[in-house]
């Protein structure tokens, strides 16, 4: 399978890349993509041709979102239209990963995936309107919410691996 993988070089991204050695991955960061530019985006990734699309990437600094609005939407939801619409074209699988922010935290047992959201910051709503997007306009897709990431490569802005 041919896979774009976006974020690369992030924390789930970094530890993807091994995970997916039997498929043919394209680890493409920040550097090499900026999701926000759609032509750009559109034509990197029409050269690949991917069968999926594997978004990690985010803004997910939380408390940053909560002043800089424009750039939590910029890349949490208007990029993932950007990939939506150019996923659509290839006929590629979007896999969009999310986060259990889109919740209050104030459910006394587990979230399903029927639950319904209640985003309380700007990045929460941000990324929930790319998970709209998603399920509203992809063809074919997947979403996947976490409540958090950990793993070999460790959080930069937060000290190293939590583990």
């Amino acid at each position: 399978m041919n896979i774009a993988l976006l974020g690369a070089n992030g924390q789930l991204g970094h530890d993807l890349i091994p995970a997916l050695h039997e498929h043919h991955v394209h680890p493409l960061t920040r550097k090499e993509i900026d999701i926000t530019d759609f032509q750009r985006t559109r034509e990197l990734l029409l050269s690949l041709s991917p069968d999926v699309i594997l978004n990690t990437t985010a803004y997910h600094r939380v408390d940053d979102c909560e002043t800089k609005p424009e750039l939590a939407y910029g890349v949490n939801t208007l990029a993932v239209l950007n990939l939506i619409r150019i996923a659509n074209d290839l006929n590629a699988i979007l896999v969009h990963l999310s986060t259990d922010y889109v919740f209050d935290g104030a459910a006394e047992q587990p979230y399903t995936e029927d639950a319904v959201p209640f985003p309380l910051s700007v990045y929460a709503n941000s990324k929930l309107s790319g998970e709209f997007l998603v399920r509203a306009i992809c063809k074919r897709y997947f979403v996947i919410r976490t409540c958090g990431l950990y793993g070999i490569a460790g959080s930069q802005g937060e000290g190293g691996n939590l583990v």
